[in-house]
């Protein structure tokens, strides 16, 4: 539903209905507006002294109950985007600090990205250099210094003779499907870990 710019006029009505008796949902569904709005109107109503179900109110009272109304609503949005805005702010900088606490190692991670394990890198500068950062931080600073060392190189398969048969046994993992379980008589998914044991051809 497109947002409606409401003036005095329209908050009047919405709270005269509701002053009569007529909940948020009803009100909303009759007058086009959605129920946040309805309740943010009556809720500041409430708070600018309106009683519901009070009793008869004259025009000019109703005038000044919606106009103290909106101003209620105005500064209640302007302190939620304020809130957010600073949130935003200090996200920000302390992606900032966190990214000049990775810079400090700069020289250090030039000589090793794309020669040792990444995640091996920041538990090193962990362990050793007490540094604190998030694993998205730290890895958004080595793929703006060096992204082409990011790419995955292809690693040369080395290939190894068959183990003496009964030595070596390898498990794999997979997801066959789903399977009804009479039991409970609902879908489950259903995997398979096969174990490989090397043996002996012939």
């Amino acid at each position: 539903m497109a947002r409606r710019r409401m003036n005095v006029a329209d908050v009047k009505e919405i709270l005269v209905a509701w002053d009569m008796g007529e909940n948020s949902s009803a009100i909303a569904h009759r007058l086009g507006y959605s129920r946040p709005t309805v309740r943010k109107s009556t809720q500041a109503a409430t708070q600018a002294g309106l009683e519901r179900g009070g009793g008869r109110r004259g025009e000019e009272e109703w005038e000044r109950v919606a106009r103290a109304t909106i101003q209620r609503v105005a500064r209640a949005t302007i302190q939620r985007v304020a809130r957010a805005t600073i949130q935003r702010v200090a996200r920000r900088r302390e992606r900032g600090v966190a990214t000049e606490a990775v810079a400090q190692y700069h020289d250090y991670l030039e000589k090793r990205v794309g020669e040792v394990r990444l995640a091996v890198l920041p538990q090193r500068l962990c362990d050793e250099q007490d540094l604190r950062v998030s694993w998205r931080t730290f890895y958004r600073y080595l793929a703006a210094q060096w992204p082409e060392r990011l790419r995955g190189a292809v690693r040369p398969t080395i290939r190894l003779d068959d183990p003496p048969p009964g030595d070596e046994a390898q498990v794999d993992f997979f997801y066959i499907g789903r399977w009804v379980d009479p039991a409970a008589g609902r879908q489950r998914k259903l995997g398979c870990a096969p174990l490989f044991r090397g043996e002996g051809k012939g």
